[in-house]
């Protein structure tokens, strides 16, 4: 709602872990947030099934896998956050 004050028409969220509140769902409503964003650190099952559509989960477990190959193998971490 701050967003469409200020004259957003499109509103995007992006969170590391989706836990989300009891008012989760009634703000995901709000017909200006068009997308929210998560990892899958967490389940999302508390949403509402009529805002589901509007979650975006992306799968964190390759990321995880491979940092711990090389943290096992004395690899980098940073190259691996590097965006090629």
């Amino acid at each position: 709602i701050a967003c469409e004050r200020l004259g957003a028409t499109r509103v995007y969220g992006v969170a590391t872990h989706g836990v989300f509140i009891s008012k989760a769902n009634e703000a995901f409503r709000e017909k200006s947030l068009r997308k929210i964003v998560v990892t899958n650190t967490v389940r999302t099952s508390r949403l509402g099934d009529d805002i589901k559509d509007k979650v975006v989960v992306l799968d964190v477990a390759p990321l995880f896998a491979e940092a711990i190959r090389r943290l096992n193998n004395s690899g980098s971490l940073v190259s691996l956050m590097e965006i090629e």
